[in-house]
């Protein structure tokens, strides 16, 4: 069982479901079956995919860079119009409607830069189109902007995020010589990054939506009970990003189902006692929802 999902709630496809149909892969989703049972879902991939998906694209050989235009061609008329890629981190809060935009922002300005980027990113067929200027309008005037490289944002996700903190909070504790992680600890650990996600957030305390961050909390605990097993090393960074993992778990907020073909962040999810974790799953499973109802677990 899980939280009730609605008829209409978001699809959010992971990078890893983007990249299987760029390559190909055998395990890629099938874009004709899920058109046909989509149903009222609308669809978006995830904001974390414009910094892996350019990430990969920079370094890609010829020929798949070739592959991307055609693959996305395909994809694209089943996102939604005005957010193909779903806004992240406390964007997902702002554009759910559960706290207000800063002066500076709002909801048409966000579309704007969700479509830019798919724009830009579904058109790439060459090595030359990575980095090509994208045309946008300001204000009534035309301004050229170019694509930055996408690596300080990776590593300040990975820099900020639980797989370097959780290493140093756990050799500090080793260290102060207290003993192992008990299931106690662990609940305070949930209360205090709870308590730290509504400030980040900006949910005040009480909040209904609170109950939707479970399970983006209890990952992160996870995550801090093997970083206290000996012999722990953080994830290799090259093949890795539990920064965008864990982000992913986020979009519980809208609420929505999150579809990536990362089994390992699947099998994850799974051992977590939470009820939403049903809706984390992979393409075949997405597939066998939409088609029959029956949730993987």
């Amino acid at each position: 069982m899980t939280l009730p999902i609605g008829r209409a709630e978001w699809i959010v496809l992971d990078t890893s479901v983007v990249r299987g149909l760029i390559e190909h892969e055998s395990t890629a989703i099938d874009l004709t079956e899920l058109g046909s049972v989509r149903g009222r879902h609308p669809i978006g991939v995830a904001d974390g995919a414009v910094a892996e998906t350019m990430y990969w694209l920079a370094r890609a050989r010829d020929e798949t860079l070739k592959r991307v235009r055609p693959a996305l061609e395909r994809l694209s008329p089943l996102l939604d119009p005005e957010f193909p890629f779903a806004p992240g981190g406390r964007g997902i809060a702002e554009w759910a409607g559960l706290v207000p935009y800063p002066p500076e922002q709002d909801r048409t300005s966000q579309s704007r830069l969700a479509r830019m980027a798919w724009r830009h990113i579904s058109q790439i067929a060459s090595r030359e189109d990575v980095n090509r200027a994208m045309t946008v309008r300001s204000r009534g005037e035309e301004i050229d902007l170019v694509p930055q490289s996408p690596d300080p944002v990776l590593k300040g996700l990975e820099n900020a995020w639980v797989t370097i903190d959780v290493a140093n909070i756990a050799k500090g504790w080793q260290e102060k010589g207290q003993g192992t992680f008990t299931d106690e600890d662990a609940e305070k650990l949930v209360q205090l990054q709870r308590t730290m996600l509504l400030s980040k957030i900006g949910l005040p305390s009480g909040h209904p939506a609170i109950k939707r961050l479970d399970l983006h909390i209890l990952h992160m605990t996870q995550e801090m009970r093997k970083a206290m097993r000996p012999g722990y090393a953080p994830p290799n960074k090259m093949k890795s990003n539990p920064a965008i993992d864990a982000g992913l778990l986020l979009y519980m907020l809208l609420p929505a189902v999150v579809c990536t073909a990362d089994e390992k962040l699947v099998r994850a999810v799974r051992g977590l006692g939470c009820p939403d974790k049903a809706r984390v799953m992979t393409p075949v499973e997405l597939l066998t929802w939409l088609r029959t109802g029956a949730l993987p677990c």
